[in-house]
């Protein structure tokens, strides 16, 4: 069902994906968007047990196109240059998977907080934003279905 990569020396184990998705900060949601135009946003993420979870308001183009077609793709990637080196490396995973809207509040509120936590260092602060903003965000949950891990040396 799903391509697998060309080159395949450029493959890295979905383990290094993994890593990928707990570390980075920011990726690329794409959804199928309107009049069949693909839409991709940048988000931020939290990752755990092939799950991603990403935070937005409760209305939106994300959510209308997710209403429409619950499939998805999210990149994440690394790139920089190694020591002694002059080209580029990039590391990158794609996912494929079903995005759903939560609506377990419980769940949510769990997911949230851990997505607070990364990007910010006071619990305190990831509490009161939460309990200030709670009636006024969702949360996109994506099981991830397949995943796609590689690294390019740019010469």
């Amino acid at each position: 069902m799903f391509r697998g990569i060309r080159r395949t020396k450029n493959e890295l184990d979905i383990s290094e994906g993994i890593v990928l998705l707990e570390s980075n900060r920011r990726g690329a949601l794409s959804v199928y968007g309107d009049d069949g135009y693909p839409y991709t946003i940048p988000v931020n993420f939290y990752y755990e047990d092939n799950h991603l979870y990403i935070h937005c308001a409760k209305k939106g183009h994300k959510l209308d196109s997710i209403h429409r077609n619950s499939k998805v793709c999210f990149t994440t990637w690394n790139d920089g240059i190694l020591k002694d080196d002059w080209a580029y490396y990039v590391s990158s995973v794609v996912c494929f998977g079903q995005a759903k809207i939560m609506e377990d509040k419980t769940k949510m509120r769990e997911m949230i907080w851990k997505l607070g936590c990364k990007y910010y260092p006071n619990e305190l602060e990831v509490k009161e934003e939460i309990d200030k903003d709670f009636d006024f965000i969702s949360m996109i949950d994506i099981d991830i279905e397949h995943m796609s891990v590689k690294q390019i040396h740019e010469r």
